[in-house]
């Protein structure tokens, strides 16, 4: 039994999918970032602020700095839940619903958050069960949006001839080739530093110009690791020839 070969899309399609979801993941990655300063921000601050309640020795200054962080976390959108060492919920922030603390949802949103992240310990032998960042839920959306665009991307079926791949190919370095000629025999004449690397045959060795020139002249093995001024004799495509003016180091 033959099956039927599955319809294709046309690459006007795809090409549109790709652009829509690059576009996309392009802003959510922008939009993350300056989320993430702005976090940094926000922790900077608190950090300053705990640091001038420790040292504020005004009555009851160490309690307005707890509500206040206590409202900086709530703020934050950071799913929390507290609860003691019998495992009963004391204290939330955050939920996805509205409910008491003896509203056995809590207790079985805490296990939910203790699949996201691992309780950590808290006072008096509790735990503290906490969810992700905002922040972190949108990155998991962008590493959905960039799977959606690989795949797409995938589906673009490949309709250029082998042989116009080759000619393209051959143009382009045939652009190439020309440019690094008229650019390498605007040297002629001119010195440069070359750090000798190799090698070039007998009484020949070879280097690199600071810019990664390479440079072929005449010298003793003995150059190998010096840092040698070189006039520029002759030009070709991929790389220079010179004659060696003085040793620099």
């Amino acid at each position: 039994m033959t099956l039927p070969r599955p319809r294709r899309i046309p690459p006007e399609l795809v090409l549109g999918l790709v652009v829509v979801l690059g576009g996309v993941s392009l802003w959510q990655a922008w939009d993350i970032a300056g989320t993430l300063r702005g976090e940094a921000r926000e922790t900077s601050r608190l950090f300053g602020r705990v640091v001038g309640g420790l040292s504020d020795d005004r009555p009851g200054a160490d309690a307005e700095t707890l509500l206040e962080l206590v409202r900086a976390i709530r703020l934050r959108g950071i799913p929390l839940i507290a609860t003691d060492s019998s495992g009963r919920p004391t204290a939330s922030a955050n939920l996805p619903f509205s409910a008491e603390l003896d509203d056995p949802r809590v207790a079985e949103y805490a296990a939910e958050l203790d699949r996201i992240n691992p309780p950590i310990t808290g006072p008096g032998g509790g735990l503290i069960h906490f969810g992700a960042l905002p922040a972190a839920r949108r990155i998991n959306l962008l590493a959905i949006l960039q799977l959606g665009l690989l795949v797409t991307a995938l589906r673009l079926e490949d309709d250029v001839p082998e042989s116009e791949k080759k000619h393209r190919l051959h143009v382009v370095n045939g652009h190439q080739q020309q440019w690094q000629r008229r650019r390498n025999a605007a040297l002629v004449g001119a010195r440069d530093e070359v750090l000798v690397e190799a090698i070039d045959g007998e009484g020949r060795v070879c280097g690199r110009t600071p810019h990664f020139r390479i440079v072929h002249l005449d010298g003793p093995e003995s150059l190998l690791g010096q840092l040698v001024s070189v006039e520029i004799t002759r030009s070709a495509p991929n790389s220079l020839q010179g004659k060696l003016s003085q040793l620099t180091h």
